[in-house]
């Protein structure tokens, strides 16, 4: 009676060590994964790489470095911080006048567009400028600054009154997008 006693405690026992093993186990691994990952996301933005699909790679661009990170090229200037979908060197150039950054400061911005990526990188860019941004779909150029991004035949980006039309082939709106806001940040 006294042995299958010990043997059940016995079994017992090695059930609960087996169980506190596989627990101490699954946390250290749980642990040591988010530190792995924490690990990888610090040398992205220290300017590492891995063996994945982002590169860092750093392109001078007038004067001013462009880093790509995570998919976008980022720029740093003047304490801001940029992003562009594509790199400056390779942005199409459109021969155009249009007010530069400081006629944004403080105004509320409005967006029409036919893309919205170039949507978002207008909003990224501009929103610690102004002082709200909205989506429009009715355009009043004498009254409000707005953005206008439309498909068109021809690529051209132009000023009348408060509204800048970025027009092109629908490949064409990010890139073009991108070209307005070097030459607002007067980098073309």
């Amino acid at each position: 009676m006294r042995k299958l006693v010990g043997e059940k405690e016995r079994e017992e026992k090695r059930v609960q060590r087996n169980k506190i093993l596989v627990g101490v186990v699954l946390i250290g691994m749980m642990f040591l994964s988010t530190l792995g990952y924490a690990f990888r996301n610090i040398s992205f933005s220290s300017g590492g790489s891995d063996t994945g699909s982002h590169n860092s790679t750093t392109v001078n661009f007038r004067g001013y470095d462009f880093s790509y990170l995570n998919n976008y090229w980022v720029l740093n200037k003047e304490g801001k911080t940029y992003i562009f979908s594509y790199n400056p060197k390779q942005v199409p150039r459109v021969d155009s006048e249009i007010n530069l950054i400081d006629s944004y400061k403080d105004a509320p911005l409005a967006i029409k567009s036919d893309s919205a990526q170039a949507s978002s990188e207008i909003r990224a860019n501009l929103n610690p400028f102004v002082q709200e941004v909205e989506d429009v779909s009715e355009v009043n150029c004498k009254e409000k600054t707005t953005v206008i991004v439309e498909i068109s035949d021809s690529a051209s980006i132009e000023q009348v009154d408060k509204c800048v039309y970025i027009k092109g082939q629908e490949a064409e709106l990010v890139p073009l997008t991108d070209e307005f806001l070097l030459k607002i940040l007067s980098l073309d």
